[in-house]
């Protein structure tokens, strides 16, 4: 089939149809927002728009779906595959067009996407490279950016409380720790506070690929820090 029309990064028209549906949305992954109504053009959006047209427009693509087949909006909700080797829905992210949006139950394909966007953040490609006062503007999808600017989301860390007496110890529970490397949390400290000011606990959504910037023993401590809970 052919691609006839890009709306945006993650939003493409082929012909001829597949069981009437013409648009399709494509799965487990979410490019900054071009065309949203109510939503304002999101930072790196258009370097999406214009890299999925580059990539995909007047060309043949196969599709593949997953558990579900059509989204709430009736679109086809599908893998864009290129050539049998390349998947266009990873190579968004590992390009840092996209960052991770997979949903259960169509979650075949979330290992490459994570490690694809770990290896995009490491190495600040595309939206990964924007300021935190743009990345708090795109969407949250529990990557640790976006969900609205605010003091804590514009400033990278948030100020650490002092005690009105004395300044506490590094290390203390207040303070938290610095990481024991890029993605870890040393010891006793395994809360994950990240540079947009978004907390991370274990065994929640995006953890393991979070980068900390400071680590705390409890939430309690983390909020106390100024930092806020991950969505999901």
């Amino acid at each position: 089939m052919t691609v006839t029309r890009v709306v945006d990064g993650d939003t493409i028209y082929i012909s001829p149809p597949i069981d009437g549906l013409t648009d399709v949305r494509l799965i487990g992954v979410d490019t900054p927002e071009t065309h949203k109504p109510g939503t304002p053009v999101q930072p790196y959006g258009p370097q999406a728009a214009d890299f999925t047209t580059s990539h995909l427009l007047g060309k043949k693509v196969a599709l593949e779906t997953d558990v579900e087949k059509v989204d709430p909006y009736g679109r086809l909700l599908a893998y864009v595959w290129t050539s049998p080797n390349t998947m266009f829905n990873e190579v968004l992210v590992r390009q840092g067009y996209a960052q991770v949006a997979t949903f259960p139950p169509n979650v075949k394909y979330v290992d490459r996407f994570l490690a694809a966007q770990r290896q995009a953040r490491a190495e600040g490609r595309g939206l990964w490279g924007l300021p935190p006062s743009q990345l708090c503007q795109e969407t949250d999808r529990g990557n640790g950016i976006g969900g609205g600017c605010s003091t804590a989301l514009t400033s990278s860390p948030p100020p650490v409380p002092q005690s009105p007496a004395s300044s506490q110890p590094a290390g203390s529970a207040a303070s938290g720790v610095p990481p024991a490397t890029k993605y870890d949390c040393p010891p006793g400290y395994p809360v994950k506070a990240n540079q947009s000011g978004i907390y991370h606990v274990p065994g929640g959504a995006y953890y393991d690929e979070t980068t900390p910037v400071r680590c705390y023993a409890t939430p309690q401590d983390a909020e106390a820090a100024g930092y806020r809970a991950a969505k999901r």
